[in-house]
């Protein structure tokens, strides 16, 4: 009885500070007078060769014209370069490449562009192994005209063949339906992830740049909508396809990245931190899950803990693949690999854990790309 009373009572403390959380909504909405839809697609390619290609030619599918389309790179020796120039594409290279971060790419060609005083209502942000969905600039461009200055579309994964890239493009679906849906349903600042997102042409200028140098670009961002009241939306219906990493080593080295920009950011903006801890289901998931912990090792111990622990989360995993149906697709061989390999991926995050506690600097490292048709 105890422990039933503990647990009611840690759930309702944590609605309450949710429900505070979510009194300071911000007026996402916000009208366009100017019906405009110049745009440009920002592409950070450094020695992206293998995917660059593949990446440009579905954006010339739905963008004919690539004038507006600025590949990022270093060297007029990266592969990239002849590439991109052949398809059509602005290639920018960088003056200043002392710095490899994306942020710091995305800033210099930005500063570039306004420099030359060429004025773009949106600034699509890509990654170089990114392809879009069907009429992906034509599904962005309503968000747009309905007022939001930031929309980030919904990223699937573009290789589910092996187990960890199952689980590694499953993180993000979750992410987006689980997270970001449920936060646009309360009024809430979403959060983006990695690429397929626009930030209008005044939030730039008023920036100047891209301002946002961290391991976690995309993150330090995320709360900086917030704190500057930067309407914004999970635009769900619109598609783009990420390659994932298919090796455990390379995920967790991923990851550790993620953490630590995710830590050095929360800690510049301890205000803004409800950014991470504000949603209310995965609040409960992981009360639940850790309350469950604690009692199966007091009362069962720890194998049947564990046991139990990877039973409770297959299953959430389960459900998360029956809400993702219409969008995470894919065969049932490979949803069957995600239910029983995703707890383990879940869980390895306890390895990036110690591993960011243990290594005293992390850099950015650049990730290889194998390249899909």
């Amino acid at each position: 009885m105890i422990y039933l009373i503990i647990n009611i009572t840690i759930v309702l403390i944590i609605l309450v500070l949710n429900i505070i959380l979510y009194v300071r909504r911000i007026d996402k909405k916000k009208l366009v007078k100017n019906k405009t839809y110049n745009y440009a697609v920002l592409i950070p390619a450094r020695y992206e060769s293998k995917v660059i290609k593949n990446t440009l030619k579905y954006i010339k599918h739905q963008n004919k014209n690539m004038d507006n389309v600025y590949v990022i790179i270093e060297s007029k020796d990266d592969p990239t370069f002849n590439i991109a120039k052949k398809i059509g594409a602005n290639v920018f290279i960088r003056k200043k490449p002392i710095k490899h971060t994306k942020g710091y790419a995305l800033d210099e060609c930005l500063k570039s562009i306004l420099n030359k005083k060429i004025n773009y209502d949106l600034y699509f942000i890509m990654d170089a192994d990114n392809v879009i969905g069907k009429s992906f600039f034509k599904n962005m461009k309503k968000y747009w005209l309905e007022g939001y200055e930031v929309a980030s579309a919904y990223r699937n994964t573009s290789n589910p063949y092996k187990a960890i890239s199952i689980c590694s493009g499953f993180l993000f679906s979750m992410q987006s339906n689980l997270y970001n849906k449920y936060r646009e349903i309360f009024n809430q600042p979403i959060t983006l992830s990695g690429s397929g997102y626009y930030i209008s042409g005044k939030i730039i200028e008023d920036y100047n740049g891209f301002p946002f140098y961290s391991l976690t670009e995309d993150f330090e961002f995320s709360i900086c909508m917030e704190d500057d009241n930067i309407s914004n939306i999970y635009a769900e219906d619109c598609v783009y396809y990420d390659e994932q990493p298919t090796s455990l080593k390379d995920s967790i080295k991923q990851r550790i990245r993620w953490l630590r920009g995710i830590f050095d950011n929360t800690k510049k903006r301890k205000k803004s931190a409800s950014i991470v801890i504000s949603n209310i289901i995965l609040n409960m998931v992981t009360l639940l899950i850790i309350l469950i912990i604690m009692e199966l090792f007091i009362f069962f111990g720890i194998i049947l803990g564990i046991v139990y622990t990877y039973l409770l989360t297959s299953l959430i995993t389960l459900i998360c693949l029956i809400i993702d149906r219409n969008k995470f697709n894919i065969s049932i061989v490979q949803k069957i690999k995600c239910i029983i390999y995703n707890p383990i991926f879940l869980f390895s995050y306890i390895i990036c854990l110690f591993a960011l506690f243990f290594r005293k600097k992390i850099l950015w490292d650049k990730t290889i790309h194998k390249g899909n048709e």
